[in-house]
């Protein structure tokens, strides 16, 4: 007996269907615009796109970025603002107890008050040169840095508090009528997509 040869049932190149282009493209998460397919940060408003931006090391760093950035630059949901509490807050209250330990270390504070001055009590530690340079090398990183967090906090707290919804995050003016606009038609400041 013979076999008989079955029919190759694996589709050839001429037989797949023909990938339209205007499918094919993704849209951004964050501002609804059309991203090329390998694309993984948005061109328009630069939100990740895909898994390999928070993959990539370099990629999470934009990522986070883009977070801080539309945390701070629009108007915030109430769970932003616990999150960026949480990530900020303690930072900064670090910083402060570190700059706060680190000067009455260097300083002598009951020196400073009126009435316990003693002759002969020397008001600054005993630091050379070297030791004061690196020291003011750290004061002002740590008090760069805890402004930093603190503009970040005071910005995030003051858009939440500040802001109605369906109304311009600088301005106030009601943007319900605003359909598809891009920009506030008050102010021109760019109006948040998630509005």
């Amino acid at each position: 007996m013979e076999p008989i040869a079955l029919p190759d049932s694996s589709p050839t190149t001429d037989e797949k269907a023909p990938v339209d282009p205007e499918e094919s493209t993704a849209l951004c998460p964050h501002c609804a615009e059309a991203v090329e397919p390998f694309d993984h940060f948005c061109p328009f408003c630069g939100g990740p796109v895909t898994a390999h931006a928070s993959i990539d090391p370099l990629g999470q760093v934009y990522a986070l970025g883009h977070g801080y950035q539309r945390a701070v630059s629009s108007r915030p949901r109430l769970i932003v603002v616990l999150g960026m509490w949480l990530i900020f807050g303690p930072q900064l209250l670090f910083l402060l107890m570190i700059l706060f330990k680190s000067l009455t270390a260097v300083v002598d504070i009951s020196a400073l008050i009126p009435g316990n001055q003693t002759p002969n009590a020397p008001t600054v530690g005993h630091l050379d040169m070297g030791s004061m340079m690196i020291a003011l090398v750290g004061y002002s990183f740590t008090i760069m840095l805890a402004a930093i967090y603190g503009a970040i906090l005071w910005t995030v707290t003051k858009r939440y508090r500040k802001a109605r919804p369906g109304c311009c995050i600088e301005c106030g003016y009601d943007l319900r009528g605003s359909v598809g606009a891009k920009l506030c038609p008050e102010c021109g400041a760019a109006i948040d997509p998630m509005l």
